[in-house]
């Protein structure tokens, strides 16, 4: 009885686990199917397609022309996540792209910047994170699926894109944006007794932006030609 008391715990416990992830996977597919809807009604499906690959033909270009940055996505497999979360005023975006690796069993995921600067889309890196496989599944030599990362950026990127109003109704969290393109993101600004006191303007922001993708530009690795894996 004590044992088949211990299989029946175990099963129950396993099932628990199951449809707890399950709920899990539903809420987070929700959850992008909403952010993804929202964004395109502030873009345009037209203008949204268009942004998507402006972004990406930005990565193949800087992984071409061996950009430090980018070397890495050479020899590894690569994926700009589909979904982009646009501000308000739609000069501001956030996208994930990911890394796939056939060498190491961690893959890889980053914070992918865009600003509209002088009427033109500017794209660049943000914060990384390395993603051991055994976390998200048991075999460790495959690499992650575009689904499961869909989860991660979802959680770990995109979370805090939406937020509900008053009247329960969903809306852009301009807070979110301000705290990936805000100035104490690119040290404009100083920590007063009340926190952080921003004095980073918008001009002063974008000459920021505009200087670093300059500088990546200047000191790219030109000692020999690679070929780029592009997507």
């Amino acid at each position: 009885m004590l044992t088949r008391g211990i299989k029946l715990f175990t099963v129950l416990l396993l099932m628990t686990n199951w449809y707890a992830c399950s709920d899990k996977k539903k809420d987070l597919l929700e959850k992008r199917k909403l952010y993804t809807k929202v964004a395109t009604q502030i873009a345009g499906k037209e203008m949204y397609d268009s942004i998507y690959k402006v972004a990406n033909d930005t990565i193949k270009k800087s992984i071409k022309n061996r950009l430090s940055d980018y070397k890495y996505y050479i020899s590894h497999d690569w994926y700009l996540d589909s979904l982009i979360c646009f501000n308000k005023k739609m000069n501001r975006c956030v996208m994930a792209l990911s890394s796939k690796s056939s060498i190491f069993t961690t893959d890889g995921m980053v914070e992918f910047y865009g600003a509209k600067i002088n009427n033109k889309w500017y794209f660049f890196k943000g914060g990384n994170f390395v993603l051991p496989r055994e976390y998200y599944q048991e075999d460790v030599s495959l690499p992650l699926s575009t689904e499961i990362l869909h989860e991660i950026a979802i959680e770990n990127i995109f979370g805090g894109y939406l937020k509900q109003n008053k009247k329960g109704v969903w809306e852009v969290n301009e807070k979110w944006f301000q705290y990936y393109f805000g100035g104490a993101s690119w040290d404009c600004g100083y920590l007063g007794k009340q926190g952080w006191v921003d004095t980073c303007s918008n001009k002063t922001f974008e000459n920021l932006i505009l200087k670093e993708i300059n500088k990546s530009w200047k000191n790219r690795d030109t000692t020999k030609v690679l070929t780029p894996n592009l997507r």
